[in-house]
């Protein structure tokens, strides 16, 4: 009976370890989901924090470009539900006896990055698809003219988009770029949506706007 007692209480064991295994397993396994998805979140975070400070720090340099400029130095001037992708504009540099004086024409656009074209596809292997710049262009049309990119990832069309005639993400605009403009009597509304993939491959996309007063009549 010794012995039975023994063999028995020696399975009951083995029985007991082999699910208490299977229980850290487990254990295991949620540990690792858990850190995982907290990496991910924390990657996507910082994703968009970057992104966040990127589009607002863009749209205060434009907007101090713009509000130099005045409703009747803008071209095109489109009012909602319409919108440009680019904004052609001068500012006043001085101003004596009455009369302003004006800047050569400067230039602000969205264009396709150097490695994307608009067709559909991801061409520049960043994981997003038709994305472009902010590119700011000095003395338009002149010999001295220059021109710099003030950011990069600017999604094709503004976040909640799409190009069907309609104002699919509701904000009062048809079919709007990722970076486009809108103008009124005494102002200039600039709306971006920048993207980017988080270090885990997640998309993060970020939308910002910012009206504009001009300064001058």
């Amino acid at each position: 009976m010794g012995l039975e007692h023994r063999s028995r209480t020696s399975g009951f064991t083995l029985v007991e370890v082999v699910i208490v295994a299977a229980l850290a397993m487990v254990v295991m396994g949620s540990v690792v989901a858990v850190v995982n998805s907290s990496m991910r979140a924390c990657q996507v975070g910082s994703t968009s924090a970057h992104l966040e400070a990127l589009a607002n720090r863009t749209l205060d340099r434009l907007a101090e470009r713009l509000q130099a400029s005045s409703r009747a130095a803008i071209t095109p001037s489109l009012a909602a539900p319409f919108s440009s992708r680019q904004i052609d504009f001068q500012r006043a540099t001085s101003f004596a006896g009455g009369v302003v004086t004006w800047s050569a024409t400067e230039r602000i656009a969205f264009q396709y990055r150097p490695d994307e074209i608009d067709d559909g596809i991801d061409n520049g292997g960043d994981g997003i698809v038709d994305d472009g710049q902010v590119v700011w262009t000095q003395s338009l049309g002149l010999p001295g003219q220059t021109s710099s990119v003030l950011a990069d990832g600017v999604t094709e069309y503004i976040e909640g988009e799409t190009l069907n005639n309609l104002d699919d993400n509701r904000n009062g605009l048809i079919d709007e770029a990722g970076l486009c403009f809108t103008v009124d009597a005494s102002s200039v509304v600039v709306h971006l949506t920048l993207a980017a993939r988080s270090a885990g491959g997640v998309l993060v996309t970020k939308t910002v706007e910012k009206r504009v007063y001009f300064r001058n009549p």
